[in-house]
């Protein structure tokens, strides 16, 4: 169980660094006049909801639901705005069956998230295409490399 608590707080810190990444100072200009606790919020139950998908789908532990939810709390914990929000956006994220493939998936809800930013930015040009399947790609790439779970 141990590395399923180091694993735990390997995600916790891919769901923070992919967060600074996608919303920090300078990341995407448009959404700059948004205050840097709503982006964070906003983005960090992105992360958490891809993050929690990866878990539930990456091991067989009997009650891994408690993985999901350990990580929702200590993220509500390190991240404001984040405990009011979280429950709400996995409800829309996760219940949006206009997909099923799970990058697909994931770059609806990302699109999303970007919305309740800031609805009236229209999606800014490099957000379009596959930049964003590419990005969930590579942060559940680093997710598998860095979390082992039993």
């Amino acid at each position: 169980m141990v590395e399923n608590e180091q694993a735990l707080m390997a995600a916790l810190e891919i769901v923070l660094k992919a967060t600074h990444v996608t919303v920090g100072p300078g990341a995407i200009l448009e959404y700059e006049h948004v205050p840097e606790r709503e982006r964070y919020a906003e983005m960090a139950v992105f992360w958490y909801w891809w993050t929690a998908n990866l878990i539930l789908n990456s091991t067989a532990y009997e009650w891994k639901t408690d993985y999901a939810d350990t990580l929702a709390y200590n993220l509500a914990l390190n991240v404001p705005g984040v405990a009011e929000i979280i429950n709400q956006r996995w409800i829309e994220y996760e219940h949006d069956d206009s997909v099923t493939d799970r990058i697909e998936k994931a770059e609806l809800a990302f699109r999303r998230t970007l919305g309740h930013i800031d609805p009236r930015v229209t999606l800014p040009d490099v957000l379009r295409g596959k930049f964003v399947a590419e990005f969930v790609r590579g942060i559940t790439a680093r997710f598998r490399e860095q979390t082992t779970w039993t």
